[in-house]
């Protein structure tokens, strides 16, 4: 139908819309490609459009606190739908966003804060999936925090999986800044 297609569009042009354009102009089609999603019952569209927005976002230059609330709705949605990997996926991006606006009562442990715990607790985290992302945004605030030893170690981490995963580009940056 002419909706997947929209969807599955929205959901490849994340290669090239940042070229063409301020990654806040995409975030619009974003969300219309997981309304979309959930209209004809394509959640799996659906969510993967919602982690491009949250990833879009996050790297857009917008403020963040918007952002938190988007997510954590976003969250819950997946939980309701049992969708707990693309939910898995995104709580490292809702930890970091709570982290670096100041509502998180553990900003360097990404994965014992309060937040993290309840989600990975509710919906029984297997402690597989999205880990090389919240070792990634973990990395970050790390080194935004200027704990460099913190963000060395996350940095290791994805190296031992990085020519498996898309990560290692991230700690080859990390160790160019770093230097």
């Amino acid at each position: 139908s002419s909706s997947s297609v929209r969807i599955e569009t929205s959901m490849h042009t994340k290669f090239v819309n940042h070229w063409k354009q301020p990654l806040s102009l995409s975030l619009e089609r974003r969300i219309s490609g997981y309304q979309e999603g959930l209209k004809i019952g394509n959640l799996y569209g659906a969510f993967y459009n919602i982690t491009l927005y949250g990833m879009e976002y996050f790297y857009s230059g917008l403020s963040l606190p918007p952002l938190v609330d988007d997510v954590k709705r976003f969250l819950d949605q997946m939980g309701s739908y049992n969708f707990t990997r693309p939910m898995f996926l995104n709580l490292p991006l809702y930890q970091t966003a709570l982290n670096l606006t100041g509502q998180s009562d553990n900003v360097l442990g990404m994965f014992t804060a309060k937040t993290s715990e309840y989600y990975h607790q509710k919906y029984k985290w297997d402690g597989i999936i999205g880990l090389e992302i919240w070792w990634s945004y973990g990395m970050q605030i790390a080194f935004i925090c200027d704990e460099i030893e913190i963000a060395s170690a996350y940095a290791d981490n994805l190296k031992r999986v990085g020519e498996k995963t898309c990560m290692l580009e991230r700690v080859l940056y990390f160790e160019q800044v770093r230097a």
